[in-house]
């Protein structure tokens, strides 16, 4: 419960200050989605077989982590992690593994999970911190997150090798937030980080800037259009496609999805945005993708012109012959 709506709280204060409208998207077909009988519905991840993850938040402060199966249009409950009074789903991979958070019940403190294809939990946490989130998991099993101590300050993104018991930690110096999402079939991640005043270049503007890790590990940081003081990359491809989100201050500082590539494999870049590379839902007060197959397909959250959050499916057009 308390993981379910401090996620909610975050995305609230991220989103609180939107305004205007949105340009209609003619890339993408839009499905909106809600958990039955949930206040909030939350998509995080998406595999090639069309199974979705996420998290359902209902009258009672109760949340459900799930399966959205988009072929049949069904949901499926997850089980609640061993000891946790909450279980959140953010993750999964092609061979069905699912990757989130479970709340302990005693230290409310959040630990990283691993849900297999049969049904068996595995628990993890960052030595190095109180707090763990697993938020994607590899086809190869790899799975990227954020760990932090309170209110974030003091974080590392990371990826986790569950057959050596290992961390990668992605740092930048002087962060308050790391947060590694997607992770491709290359190793590739993708994620983002607070950056101070010249943490990205000389001179360089603090904010939210996107990163994208290498397999070496070499890192990319860049920002969208310089425009604004968040760029959130969220998903990758195995090509190398990024989802991920956007404010623009032309627009009251509202939130906009993106779908793009990066030109480069090291330091900084600007990424030039068209409205052909926007994933935004027509009407909407705020889109937030939060994750990307390899068919293009892009999942994440909606909010609406009253507030409320919603998961959303956005299917590329097939082009005409």
């Amino acid at each position: 419960m308390q993981s379910a709506m401090r996620r909610w709280i975050q995305l609230f204060f991220v989103l609180a200050a939107i305004l205007g409208s949105f340009p209609v998207q003619a890339g993408y077909d839009f499905t909106i989605i809600d958990y039955p009988n949930a206040v909030l519905t939350q998509f995080f991840g998406i595999n090639d077989s069309g199974h979705v993850v996420g998290v359902a938040l209902f009258d009672d402060g109760s949340e459900r982590g799930f399966v959205y199966d988009s072929r049949k249009g069904t949901f499926t409950v997850l089980p609640s992690a061993p000891d946790a009074i909450a279980t959140a789903a953010i993750g999964i991979n092609e061979r069905g593994v699912v990757v989130g958070t479970a709340t302990d019940g005693i230290t409310l403190n959040e630990g990283g999970f691993i849900l297999d294809d049969k049904g068996r939990f595995t628990l993890f946490s960052h030595p190095n911190f109180h707090q763990t989130e697993a938020r994607a998991i590899s086809d190869s099993g790899l799975v990227t997150g954020i760990a932090y101590n309170g209110k974030f300050f003091g974080s590392t993104g990371f990826i986790y090798d569950p057959k050596h018991n290992s961390f990668v930690d992605i740092f930048f110096p002087n962060s308050e937030r790391i947060q590694a999402q997607g992770i491709n079939g290359h190793g590739e991640v993708v994620g983002s980080a607070n950056l101070p005043v010249g943490g990205a270049y000389a001179g360089s503007p603090a904010g939210s800037y996107g990163f994208l890790r290498n397999k070496h590990g070499a890192i990319t940081l860049f920002r969208v259009d310089d425009i604004g003081n968040r760029t959130n990359a969220r998903g990758i491809t195995d090509s190398g496609r990024i989802t991920g989100y956007f404010g623009d201050p032309l627009r009251g500082n509202a939130n906009q999805g993106f779908v793009a590539d990066l030109d480069t494999h090291s330091g900084f870049q600007l990424l030039q945005i068209t409205t052909a590379d926007l994933v935004n839902v027509p009407g909407a007060a705020g889109t937030v993708p939060q994750a990307i197959d390899n068919t293009g397909r892009v999942v994440g959250i909606v909010v609406d012109a009253d507030g409320f959050q919603h998961g959303f499916i956005a299917t590329p057009k097939k082009k005409k012959q």
